[in-house]
């Protein structure tokens, strides 16, 4: 075998791509023609505000504007980045833009306030939730006991974020949690996470951690009945429950970043009616015939 490397010229454009939410958003996504790694920073995007095991229903809809590099004959290269989306979750329309400022680029909503929030609700990709925060009947142990965090099932070795910026306070071996770590992320939130597998390389006591870095694989390891991610937040000390604990955006624009943002923002709507009207038209072409001889269709150059 020889390999040989192919230059071939890519044309760029942006493409759209809606519809309704019928089963997962994953799922609607790529059959609405979405490449899947857009549909990962899609979910990744939305994974402060939305609990995605609960909150998405069927009759939901999405919207997103997308960057694509395409072949001299048309087909997908690959794709560029998400530049908008909006999720219509029980009739509550979220759009978020993509924004770029000193090199650096991630999405805020339309009034300009950061998407991203100081800790991620899902700190772990594909999960399921298997067990609630509150009293429960502990499988193991079979009497009833506060369960002060969520288990995210999934399969053994999947990557487990940082929720927030912060500081390893502990890690290691922690009585029926198995491998465990916690981070401190100010003076007022701390998370835990535990029945890790392994720990990312590099990780130990006082390591600074960034929001959205992995920092260890699922596991077993404690008192689990499978592989799973039991994660912990606490406030002030006490804990609290992950699903509905309040956290705050973590920037927002102003001065010319702001006014550069509304600018895109303005940009964006133009291009999506552009686009939207193109795939109306498109879809309308199979059911019309349009030559000169057409009563209703006219010409077309």
């Amino acid at each position: 075998f020889v390999a040989a490397a192919v230059d071939r010229p890519l044309t760029e454009r942006l493409d759209r791509a809606a519809g309704e939410i019928d089963g997962s958003l994953f799922e609607s996504a790529h059959d609405a023609g979405l490449p899947a790694g857009l549909i990962g920073d899609l979910i990744k995007a939305y994974s402060y505000d939305i609990d995605f095991q609960r909150d998405i229903h069927e009759g939901d809809s999405f919207e997103v504007l997308y960057e694509r590099f395409d072949t001299p004959t048309g087909e997908l290269a690959k794709p560029g980045r998400l530049l908008f989306a909006a999720l219509n979750v029980g009739g509550k329309p979220m759009a978020i833009y993509y924004f770029e400022r000193d090199g650096d680029g991630e999405y805020f909503t339309a009034d300009g306030v950061a998407v991203r929030k100081s800790l991620l609700k899902t700190p772990i990709d594909g999960a399921k939730i298997t067990s609630g925060y509150g009293m429960r009947v502990n499988p193991i142990l079979g009497y009833s006991a506060m369960h002060q965090g969520i288990d995210f099932g999934a399969p053994m070795g999947t990557p487990i974020f940082a929720a927030g910026n912060g500081v390893i306070e502990e890690i290691g071996q922690k009585n029926g949690y198995g491998n465990y770590i916690k981070v401190r992320h100010n003076s007022t939130y701390e998370t835990a996470y535990a029945h890790i597998s392994r720990f990312a390389s590099g990780m130990k006591r006082g390591s600074k951690v960034k929001q959205g870095q992995v920092i260890a694989y699922v596991g077993e390891t404690g008192r689990a009945t499978g592989p799973h991610l039991h994660f912990e937040i606490m406030v002030d000390g006490q804990h609290v429950n992950p699903s509905t604990v309040k956290t705050v955006a973590s920037d927002k624009l102003n001065g010319k970043d702001l006014t550069a943002f509304k600018a895109m923002v303005a940009s964006i709507a133009t291009q999506r009616r552009t686009l939207a009207q193109r795939a109306e038209i498109a879809d309308q072409s199979g059911n019309t015939q349009l030559d000169c001889s057409h009563q209703h269709g006219g010409c077309q150059n």
